[in-house]
């Protein structure tokens, strides 16, 4: 498959284009390091698709959900990780950036990814399809990182994760042995700031509470997706709603509304640090 690339002296991205324009590197030409779990893109494009351990690479988008369930409005049953993964996005005349949009039978979806020197700006639009139909979504960016045993979790900006389940069971990266898998989900309060601090550098997510209320946190450190052949791997994930799936979403209030002619916009800021020196 095909890889696009946008760089500059500090950052280099590849997205590829035809699997749901799933970015597969992130790389600091600092250090050399690549932040996202690396991979072939597996999967199939069906509604049927499941998203699973040879799935999980790189970084996608989550939308209308995350968790397959069936909502009444859409009409059917909701693809496992959404809609757009592994399927064909189309590409936009963005100068200086990298733009692609998904669009399907009942919405479409943008992403522009600019950079600005270390920082790599998202700017995401949603809209509603023609049909009339008002319909709930939810959106979480899934970008699957890459890290390391002994590095830090950072979580400014994020709390109230009591509210949602259970607070983030570690703040520090663990090795396998860990056998620690877990969901967790905060509130914004402001503008979040989260990321990884290790040895050689670290990565920093930002964003507005009032764009993208929420943040996920998934950390698979052993016994995931098998305890006999377990992955080591973990996200940080802008979300606008504490929840799984859609069909928690609405139970707990958090699900937005698109109506025909409706467009929603957010910006999501990841930035990658240096090393720190003494």
């Amino acid at each position: 498959m095909q890889r696009v690339t946008l760089s500059n002296d500090q950052v280099l991205i590849q997205v590829v284009p035809e699997f749901g324009a799933r970015v597969v590197a992130l790389i600091d030409r600092r250090s050399g390091r690549d932040w996202l779990i690396s991979g072939a893109c597996e999967g199939a494009a069906g509604d049927d698709a499941a998203y699973g351990g040879a799935e999980a690479r790189g970084w996608d988008e989550c939308a209308p959900t995350v968790a397959s369930c069936h909502d009444p409005n859409w009409g059917r049953r909701l693809r496992d990780h959404g809609d757009m993964w592994g399927r064909p996005w189309v590409s936009e005349e963005s100068e200086g950036a990298l733009t692609y949009r998904y669009i399907g039978e009942q919405f479409a979806f943008s992403r522009t990814l600019r950079l600005e020197g270390p920082k790599l700006l998202c700017d995401y639009e949603i809209s509603a399809g023609t049909s009339g139909t008002k319909l709930p979504w939810m959106w979480s960016q899934h970008l699957l990182l890459a890290t390391r045993p002994g590095e830090r979790i950072i979580l400014d900006g994020v709390s109230s994760w009591a509210e949602f389940g259970k607070e983030p069971a570690t703040t520090d990266v663990l090795g396998l042995e860990a056998g620690l898998v877990q969901k967790s989900y905060g509130k914004v309060t402001d503008r979040a700031s989260v990321g990884i601090d290790g040895s050689d550098g670290g990565i920093r997510l930002e964003w507005c509470d009032a764009q993208v209320p929420y943040c996920g946190v998934w950390m698979a450190f052993g016994n995931w997706p098998t305890a006999d052949n377990p992955l080591h791997q973990m996200a940080l994930e802008p979300t606008t709603a504490p929840s799984d799936d859609l069909e928690g979403a609405r139970l707990n209030g958090t699900e937005r509304w698109l109506e025909a002619g409706q467009k929603e916009h957010w910006q999501i800021e990841i930035e990658l640090l240096p090393p720190k020196t003494d």
